[in-house]
This record gives structure tokens, C-alpha cells and sequence, in this order.
């Protein structure tokens, strides 16, 4: 079955494999569900409390991925978008 990698702290994308069923519920950071399209400059972002991605743009969540301390910051499906 195809999966979805993404990462457990921001939610960001990170790839995609094919995975034996029966290793699919060990997999934390992987989903079943497919991403959305998406357009150059933007990324899609895994919520696992709602198991649904959305879609961010490169330029919104480059700077949000850490929190000042260089520590993993928050998921960022849900974080406030920068103007």
C-alpha cells in the first residue's frame, strides 16, 4: 500500500514509498492518506488529530519550523499564517 511521510513536529511532507499493510499501523509518521496537489512553492501539511493534509506555501513555513530555542516547533497545518 502507498504511504505518506511527514514530519512528526511540523507536519511537513516528506515523501512517499510503497509499505507491506501489516507494518502500516507501526508507522507513526506515515499516513494512508494522500496529499493534495500542489504548486511549486508550496508544501503540504499533515494534520494527524484530523487526518487531512493542507497546503502551505515554502514561504510561510520556512520560518516556522523551529522555535527560536532551535527546538521543533509547532504543527504547522494550524499555525498562524504569516501577512
Amino acid at each position: 500500500m502507498k504511504i505518506y511521510y511527514f514530519d512528526p513536529n511540523s507536519g511537513l511532507y516528506q515523501g512517499e514509498e510503497f509499505e507491506d499493510d501489516a507494518f502500516i499501523p507501526d508507522i507513526d509518521e506515515a499516513t494512508t492518506v494522500a496529499p493534495p496537489s500542489w504548486q511549486k512553492g508550496e508544501i503540504p501539511v499533515f494534520d494527524p488529530a484530523a487526518r487531512e493534509w493542507g497546503i502551505r506555501s515554502v514561504a510561510e513555513v520556512s520560518g516556522q519550523t523551529r522555535s527560536p530555542d532551535g527546538n521543533h516547533g509547532q504543527n504547522l497545518l494550524n499555525a498562524p499564517r504569516k501577512r
